[in-house]
């Protein structure tokens, strides 16, 4: 039997955004195959060993139905944050073409959105001394009315060439709707060398006292100021 999973998880939350909706998946998801073991990419040649499978390969990863109906917490995005990162990543005959709205208005009415400033699930960010302060901010909304306050603690899986800071390290919610923010910064360690597109694959974990469990991807690159891919969307327009 097919079935939908965002229109299951609407029928819980009919107040949700669709970019709301999407955003509960990413965070409960599984990255494991049927068999509770790490998915694994194959081969890129004929006899080639499969490997484990990286982030690019599984993107969030599977979606667990059951936890996304009850996740906790959501990573909230409006429409208008939304058209600021088309306007500012593509220009506006890309925006108007994606959200096939003409009604949008101007790319000038909305406010310049960096990719990075985004407020998506999955992290990525730019490995930087920690002298240049560069953080990534993420703000996390409360999706729980009962059993309050929930305290959620902070747990974080990357490679121990890097150094990783994210506060703060504990966020409570005491009121349905509340919103809380973090920021995210990684540089390298003390006396490492790391080349250019070197990357770092691994999660930032809140979990909380009532058993909720919210799970963003991490990827941090070394030299991420690379010039964009190429694309058919006029970007200097």
């Amino acid at each position: 039997m097919l079935y939908n999973p965002e229109m299951l998880v609407r029928t819980s939350y009919t107040n949700i955004r669709s970019c709301c909706c999407f955003d509960r998946f990413a965070l409960q998801v599984s990255t494991d195959d049927d068999r509770l073991h790490p998915r694994q990419q194959r081969g890129a040649h004929p006899g080639r060993a499969d490997q484990p499978a990286g982030l690019y390969a599984t993107g969030a990863g599977h979606v667990n139905v059951t936890s996304a109906m009850d996740p906790g917490l959501a990573f909230d995005i409006n429409k208008e944050q939304y058209i600021g990162y088309l306007c500012s990543s593509l220009g506006q005959t890309a925006m108007r073409a994606i959200t096939r709205n003409y009604s949008t208005g101007e790319c000038s009415d909305y406010a310049h959105v960096a990719q990075e400033e985004l407020n998506y699930p999955s992290v990525v960010v730019d490995v930087l001394p920690l002298r240049q302060n560069h953080v990534v901010v993420r703000t996390l909304t409360n999706l729980v009315a009962d059993g309050l306050p929930e305290v959620y603690k902070l747990s974080v899986v990357l490679s121990k060439m890097v150094f990783v800071d994210v506060e703060p390290a504990v966020l409570t919610f005491t009121a349905p709707g509340q919103k809380r923010s973090f920021s995210i910064r990684v540089a390298p360690r003390s006396g490492v060398t790391l080349i250019k597109g070197a990357a770092f694959e691994g999660s930032i974990i809140w979990s909380s006292n009532r058993g909720h469990d919210v799970r963003s991807p991490l990827l941090a690159v070394v030299g991420l100021d690379a010039p964009p891919p190429s694309t058919a969307w006029k970007l200097d327009d």
